[in-house]
C-alpha cells in the first residue's frame, strides 16, 4: 500500500475507533442526492469500482448500529 494510502486509511480507522470509544456518531450536514443515471452509466460504474479496489471500506450490518436518536 502506498505511503499516502497508508496514512488515510491509518486516520480514518482511528477516527472511526474513536466514535465506538465514545459512543458517537459523525452524521452528514445534509442529504446527497444523486440521479439514478449515476448507478446505471458504465463509465462511472466502472470509476466507481476501480475507487473501491483502492480505498478501505467498511461493512456492518444495519442491525449492529444504535438507532438515532431523534
Amino acid at each position: 500500500m502506498h505511503s499516502m494510502d497508508q496514512d488515510l486509511a491509518e486516520r480514518l480507522t482511528s477516527r472511526v475507533l474513536n466514535l465506538i470509544d465514545t459512543g458517537t456518531k459523525k452524521l452528514a450536514d445534509a442529504v446527497l442526492e444523486v440521479e439514478g443515471a449515476f448507478d446505471t452509466d458504465v463509465s462511472r460504474w466502472r470509476a466507481k469500482c476501480e475507487v473501491m479496489e483502492r480505498v478501505p471500506a467498511v461493512v456492518a450490518p444495519s442491525a449492529m448500529l444504535q438507532e438515532l436518536e431523534p
